[in-house]
Formats: C-alpha cells, sequence, structure tokens
C-alpha cells in the first residue's frame, strides 16, 4: 500500500514525533511511505 503523511511543519513536538513512528511502523510492514512536510517557521 502507498501512504502518504502531511505535516504543516516538521518540528520535534508530540504529534510530529507520532507521525514519524508511524511512517517507520508502517514501512516495516511492507507498505510504501512518504512524508511531506513544509518549512520550520516560528
Amino acid at each position: 500500500m502507498k501512504i502518504l503523511h502531511v505535516l504543516t511543519r516538521l518540528l520535534r513536538g508530540g504529534s510530529e514525533e507520532n507521525t514519524l513512528a508511524c511512517c517507520l511502523a508502517q514501512a516495516r510492514h511492507g507498505h510504501e511511505v512518504r512524508l511531506v512536510h513544509g518549512e520550520e517557521y516560528d
């Protein structure tokens, strides 16, 4: 399965770390995983 995750910003926070963990787990299960994110800004 192809999976695309989208984040508006890639910062070190709860939702971002959770998304990265999901990406890794899905890839380990054989899925084609991509993560797209915007720029880091204040």
